[in-house]
């Protein structure tokens, strides 16, 4: 099985670590360095409440 490779970005470092821990410890996740996330399949954004300039990134 191909694994997704995901890159994760949180609006807090205890969040991102949060996430990035949960997401490693599925066997058909691949966790990307921040280095990395070009070569990323999906994003996962993590943010308290969206702004304007948070939704133009996603797009």
């Amino acid at each position: 099985m191909e694994r997704v490779r995901v890159t994760v970005q949180a609006s807090d470092p205890i969040s991102a670590e949060g996430l990035t821990s949960y997401l490693r410890s599925r066997c058909e996740i691949e966790v990307l360095p921040a280095g990395r996330r070009a070569e990323a399949d999906v994003a996962v954004m993590e943010m308290e409440r969206p702004a304007v300039g948070t939704l133009s990134v996603l797009r």
